[in-house]
């Protein structure tokens, strides 16, 4: 029977765990290489937020979507993506219950000649509601606060 001492051993793990580290080492090089030769290249894309004044609704965002008259603004921005893809957002908290503002911007949509895409009422703290008219869309997104709510609407014109 074959006895080894401790140092001889320890030699043994080490260098396995070295060996095994170079190979596993050497085949990631060779597979990021082949998955960056695989992946197209795009071109640096930089999208610059335009915020408007506190307060303010940014240009561009339609304020007929801010259906709560005593709102209180608390961000807006617009992003342009491309010549013709933007997208117009604004947060603004309401002393109105989530509930009843997603009853108020269901009711909107539905009369206003958006379609409806999809509503979520499945979570007790928000509500998220998105529609599609012509060449744009829209998402709100009411999340329920202390004896109010903080509303974001996204607007999206293509």
């Amino acid at each position: 029977m074959l006895k080894f001492s401790g140092k001889t051993i320890a030699f043994f793990v080490v260098t396995a765990i070295v060996v095994v580290s170079v190979i596993v080492a050497i085949l990631g090089q060779r597979k990021g290489s082949e998955d960056a030769a695989q992946r197209p290249v795009y071109p640096p894309t930089q999208i610059t937020p335009t915020y408007a004044a506190k307060g303010e609704v940014v240009a561009g965002f339609p304020k007929e979507l801010i259906l709560d008259e005593r709102a209180s603004v608390a961000a807006s921005y617009a992003l342009h993506y491309e010549e013709k893809l933007n997208q117009y957002s604004t947060e603004f908290h309401s002393d109105r219950s989530m509930e009843e503002l997603y009853d108020v911007y269901l009711a909107y949509f539905e009369g206003d000649g958006w379609t409806l895409v999809n509503a979520i009422t499945k979570y007790p703290g928000s509500r998220g509601l998105y529609a599609k008219k012509s060449a744009a869309d829209a998402s709100v997104t009411i999340l329920a606060t202390d004896h109010s709510a903080r509303v974001m609407v996204s607007y999206v014109v293509r």
